[in-house]
């Protein structure tokens, strides 16, 4: 046989039939337990902020790194279109090449180096040297090698 109150609320029943401490853990979360999932929450948005911060510097590097590369390579293209005999008198061995000087990325320096320091030498090897500076003011360097025949 059902109560009026069984007929009229369905739901009061599984309540009905608990004890009051099983009755005061499930009506919601305690002030402790809150604090504790945004302490967890605050945690983890610290690292991934984090996380974010590391890749937006990497990516800056990297942005830095690809830019004084293709400047290297221009500069090896210029170096094809000029004849052989002439390359020394254009480019001077290690010296600093004005031109490309803070082209594309901060404090950016480009210069030539002949193996042994020879013009003459036949074959014509030669390096690329491009110095700069990083976002985060450390120098870095790349050296791209090439060589012509006469």
């Amino acid at each position: 046989m059902t109560t009026a109150t069984e007929v009229l609320h369905p739901l009061v029943r599984p309540y009905a039939l608990s004890s009051p401490k099983r009755l005061r853990r499930m009506q919601g979360t305690t002030l402790l337990e809150s604090l504790l999932a945004m302490t967890v929450f605050f945690v983890a948005m610290i690292i991934l902020y984090a996380c974010l911060l590391t890749s937006q510097s990497q990516s800056e590097v990297n942005k830095d790194r690809h830019r004084a590369l293709q400047d290297s390579r221009a500069l090896l293209e210029q170096m094809a279109t000029i004849p052989i005999m002439n390359l020394g008198d254009v480019f001077p061995h290690d010296t600093w090449i004005p031109e490309f000087n803070d082209l594309h990325v901060r404090n950016q320096r480009v210069k030539v180096r002949y193996a042994n320091g020879d013009t003459e030498a036949v074959p014509l090897a030669y390096e690329v040297v491009s110095l700069w500076s990083t976002a985060h003011g450390r120098e870095s360097q790349m050296v791209l090698s090439g060589a012509r025949a006469r």
